[in-house]
């Protein structure tokens, strides 16, 4: 993620071919992006967030999360 954010601060240039003033897009180093590694990190991030959400779900349905942990 830190490199999309070095890349594209305004998360822009990765959803549309061209500025608001209907400039190219240009990526300054960025040639291309490795689009497999990109698809590996994105399903290990969906299942450290879908393992969190299991986790707590069981906390929450076995009483151990009450309001304490709520804030």
């Amino acid at each position: 993620m830190a490199e999309f954010a070095a890349i594209d601060p305004g998360s822009f240039s990765f959803r549309y071919p061209v500025t608001r003033d209907e400039k190219p897009i240009l990526y300054g180093d960025v040639e291309r992006v490795d689009l497999p590694r990109l698809k590996e990190v994105m399903e290990g991030i969906a299942n450290l967030l879908s393992g969190t959400d299991a986790y707590i779900s069981d906390l929450v349905k076995s009483g151990a999360y009450d309001d304490d942990y709520a804030g």
